[in-house]
């Protein structure tokens, strides 16, 4: 088989292209700055007169959030913005979005203008408020409006919520930041490409980090991104540390960042109301490469805590649905009163991947309200589902595939009641058993060694691939190797190759897995500092070993028989 000339059929295919020729388009469109979004020209313009007066960003406390307060805050430093304050909301009490108590410590401060990052469009009471003291707004973001309208903001940038504005409309709101300050850099006529291109790592982690579609422009920003992250000069030093202090900087990839850079990053706020706050403050320094490496152990550190509570709130989730009988429920909804507010989001997750079911997750605020946060898979549309329960919620926002909300806890079962009659529902295309590709064992490496030319993740998926006679190598007597303490397994092969399921149950880890064949979603990874070339495990079966005797086994198990007569 021709790799090269399948994955790109393939690649093709997935991204409804004519041709490769069209990657090569967005390449172009991108570095000579032709992809358009409306107001951007509107927006630098402005900004430039605020230049030596003080503004303040207003972001959110998320990857894509913080990404996009750092490269506004490090875009303004480098434009020679001399008055520059930030302010996210706290995470445990304040939740998402901008609100009156960050307008009025803005205004306090002296600010006369403030610009919103991933965030702004749907908050228009806080913003009509801020035009009401005499503050200039700016919103940029990427969300879909309210179903009450736009706020009255002097300039909006958000391709999402005005139709037609955009050449491109699936940037997460780093990435708008990105070509805000591109645009800002050009009409002040800076060209700083090392700054530009830190930047651009930034909108990257957030463009993979927020699950945007990797097409398009998008694609671009990754692509080039992920090249930028690798080298210390242009990369913001605490992300490089970080990435070092993983094993990364030699190699780097979109599950690298889905996996390990990103909730790190998310971490931050998740224990901590305030550390979206203090993480900034780690990305906008410019400290030399020890300090960047202490930043980066503390960021590690944190996620650590965090994986340790995230792992008890599943097992208690379980539990719940189990107790509750939410198996076929539509959204599921898990009422969890002592889950951490930053970890409901990643358990909803969780049980939406493993049940491909929409998942909504409540906790408490307070003896009063509840909060919670959706995640959604299939046809479900959260934000459609959330208007029209609009009565129900003190505070609601999202998109289709996920939500943050709260409500009194009065009107809990009245939340469950309102979809207790829903249908309708089509959960996504099971993988279980599609092939993209069929292959050899032995030229599984060199398949996955073409298949990292190109960028794959959400809206480019990899294909499906099924191996034949995968070759196990066993590990202290056994081919299959399992964990205790959770449902991982592994086989390793020959030539660096791992096939692995992140949730598998075997009958015995003790049966002969020597030759399995195996559908799954291959990858080339790092680990202990070199390259793996590995399958996901999406479906497996075991080659029965040929127990055909030969000839003369036969004469001699005849000859034994006969002496033992």
């Amino acid at each position: 088989m021709n790799f090269e000339k399948e994955l790109n059929d393939y690649f093709v295919k997935i991204h409804n292209l004519k041709s490769y020729d069209e990657v090569n388009d967005w390449q172009h469109k991108f570095y000579n700055n032709e992809f358009k979004i409306k107001n951007l020209d509107k927006a630098a313009k402005l900004l430039i007169e605020f230049m030596h007066r003080r503004i303040c960003i207003m972001g959110d406390y998320d990857v894509d959030g913080i990404n996009s307060v750092t490269i506004l805050k490090r875009g303004f430093k480098r434009a020679g913005f001399t008055q520059v304050a930030f302010l996210i909301p706290n995470r445990d009490t304040e939740g998402f979005g901008l609100n009156k108590k960050m307008i009025d410590k803005a205004y306090a401060a002296g600010c006369e203008l403030i610009i919103t990052c991933d965030n702004g469009i749907a908050q228009i009471e806080s913003i009509n408020y801020a035009k009401s003291i005499g503050l200039t707004v700016i919103i940029t973001d990427h969300h879909e409006p309210s179903i009450d309208g736009l706020p009255n903001a002097d300039i909006i940038i958000d391709p999402k919520a005005i139709p037609n504005s955009s050449d491109y409309d699936g940037y997460c709101g780093a990435g708008i930041c990105y070509k805000l300050i591109k645009e800002l850099f050009s009409q002040l006529s800076i060209n700083d490409a090392n700054t530009e291109k830190q930047l651009l790592g930034a909108a990257a982690i957030a463009t993979i980090a927020d699950v945007m579609e990797l097409h398009s422009e998008n694609y671009i920003i990754v692509k080039e991104g992920l090249k930028a992250l690798k080298e210390y000069e242009t990369s913001i030093p605490t992300i490089y540390a970080l990435i070092s202090s993983l094993g990364f900087n030699n190699r780097l990839v979109t599950e690298d960042i889905a996996f390990k850079i990103g909730p790190c990053i998310n971490a931050q706020s998740r224990m901590n109301g305030n550390g979206a706050m203090n993480c900034v403050n780690m990305l906008i320094d410019n400290p030399d490469y020890q300090k960047a490496i202490q930043y980066a152990n503390y960021i590690l550190k944190v996620n650590d805590e965090r994986k340790k509570i995230q792992k008890e709130q599943i097992e208690i989730g379980e539990e719940y649905i189990r107790n509750h009988g939410l198996y076929g429920s539509v959204p599921m909804i898990l009422y969890l009163p002592n889950c951490p507010f930053g970890i409901i989001g990643i358990v909803a997750g969780r049980f939406t991947e493993k049940y491909q079911r929409p998942v909504i997750v409540l906790s408490d605020k307070d003896n009063n309200v509840l909060r919670g946060s959706g995640r959604a898979c299939g046809n479900f549309d959260l934000k459609k589902e959330l208007d029209k329960r609009k009565e129900i919620f003190t505070h609601y926002g999202g998109h289709k595939e996920a939500c943050g909300l709260s409500f009194k806890k009065e009107n809990f079962e009245k939340f469950i009641m309102s979809f207790i009659n829903y249908e309708g529902f089509i959960p996504p295309e099971s993988k279980e058993n599609h092939v993209d590709f069929t292959i050899d064992y032995k030229d599984f490496p060199t398949f996955c060694q073409v298949l990292d030319n190109y960028i794959w993740g959400n809206g480019s998926p990899k294909p499906i691939i099924n191996i034949k006679n995968f070759k196990v190598i066993p590990n202290n007597g056994k081919f299959a190797q399992t964990n205790p303490d959770n449902n991982i397994v592994k086989f390793y092969g020959e030539k660096d190759t791992v096939a692995i399921n992140f949730d598998m149950k075997l009958d015995s880890s003790d049966s002969d897995y020597s030759s399995i064949n195996i559908s799954g979603v291959p990858g080339c990874y790092n680990f202990n500092g070199k390259i793996n070339y590995q399958v996901e495990i999406i479906r497996l079966s075991i080659n029965k070993r040929d127990n055909t005797k030969t000839p003369l086994a036969m004469l001699l198990q005849n000859q034994a028989l006969k002496s033992n007569s």
